[in-house]
C-alpha cells in the first residue's frame, strides 16, 4: 500500500543501531530538548495508536507498533514510532493523523494546551524569583480585571507569589513565557 504521508523506515548513514525494514515512522518524533509541541504531537500519536488493537491474526515476533528510542551523540536520546508494515490499521491511522497536519501542526489542542500550560507553570515558579515575575507582570499587563471573588491587588500578589493560575490570567498571552 502506498502512504502519502509517513514513509517507510530508511537505514540512515553511519547508522549503527536496530534495522527496521518492515516498519514504517509514524511522522513523530522526540528527543530531550523537544519543546512542547513536539511532545504533545508525539504523545497524542501515542494515545492514538494506543486505542488501535493489533490484528487479530498477529502472530508475529515483532511488535505491531513499538516507540524506538536510540542515541545520538549530538542530541542525546531520539525517540520515533514504528509501525510494522502489516499492521495496515495503524499505517492508515498514522497516514491520516499526518496528512491533517499540513493543514494544522497539532495533532491534540487540548493536549498541547495542557503541556503548554504545565510547562508555564514550571518556569514561572521556578526560573523568575518574586523581583522578576514583579518585573514581567508590569512589563506585559497592561490592565487587570479580576476574576470572581478576587480584587487586583489579590490576583497580582499571587502571581508574584509564583501561583501561575493566578499570572496565567493577567498575561495577555501566557504562552510567550515559553516562547
Amino acid at each position: 500500500m502506498d502512504y502519502q504521508h509517513i514513509e517507510r523506515w530508511k537505514r540512515p548513514s553511519n547508522y549503527g543501531g536496530a534495522e527496521w525494514h518492515e516498519y514504517y515512522g509514524a511522522g513523530v518524533h522526540r528527543n530531550r530538548d523537544s519543546g512542547v509541541l513536539e511532545r504533545a504531537n508525539f504523545d497524542a500519536m501515542k494515545a492514538a495508536l494506543e486505542t488501535t488493537p493489533e490484528p487479530a491474526d498477529w502472530d508475529k515476533d515483532e511488535p505491531a507498533w513499538t516507540v524506538v528510542t536510540e542515541n545520538h551523540w549530538a542530541v542525546g536520546w531520539v525517540e520515533w514510532i514504528a509501525i510494522h508494515e502489516d499492521h495496515v490499521t495503524a499505517l492508515k491511522l498514522a497516514d491520516r493523523i499526518m496528512g491533517r497536519m499540513e493543514s494544522s501542526c497539532v495533532i491534540d489542542e487540548d493536549l498541547l494546551s495542557q503541556y503548554e500550560d504545565e510547562e508555564c507553570a514550571e518556569v514561572w515558579e521556578k526560573c523568575y524569583s518574586e523581583r522578576e515575575r514583579a518585573q514581567y507582570i508590569r512589563e506585559h499587563v497592561r490592565e487587570v480585571y479580576p476574576l470572581p471573588g478576587e480584587t487586583p491587588y489579590t490576583m497580582l500578589r499571587h502571581a508574584v507569589k509564583g501561583d501561575w493560575s493566578y499570572a496565567a490570567n493577567l498575561l495577555p498571552c501566557p504562552s510567550d513565557l515559553i516562547d
